[in-house]
């Protein structure tokens, strides 16, 4: 199984509304040090390997270690600053908020 799965299994629960509310919803897939993780704005029912943006693991979990401040704005900035920060080298697109809870799962899709 690889990303080519990941993608069938996103439009497949992607085009039924009982899984996922106006073609939100998340899906990833974890490889060798990796994430594949929904990138924000992309429709699970169509998505392509495109929609997707790979994450470094290490650099994501540091984020759990991290203490952040207290106010709102600023806390979350640094922790969108970081987010950004594990994306892989030449990797562009915003991963999905969600990539920690993705993370922290011990399954690989």
């Amino acid at each position: 199984m690889d990303l080519d799965d990941l993608v069938e299994i996103s439009r497949f629960y992607g085009k039924d509304p009982d899984y996922v509310l106006g073609g939100g919803g998340n899906t990833s897939y974890k490889e060798d040090g990796y994430i594949y993780v929904k990138a924000s704005g992309y429709n699970l029912a169509s998505i392509d390997k495109d929609g997707f943006v790979k994450l470094k693991r290490d650099v994501l979990e540091k984020i759990w270690e991290k203490k952040y401040p207290s106010d709102k704005e600023l806390r979350e900035k640094q922790a969108l600053e970081d987010l950004m920060a594990s994306r892989d080298e030449g990797e562009e697109k915003r991963p999905s908020v969600e990539s920690l809870l993705h993370s922290l799962l011990p399954q690989k899709y």
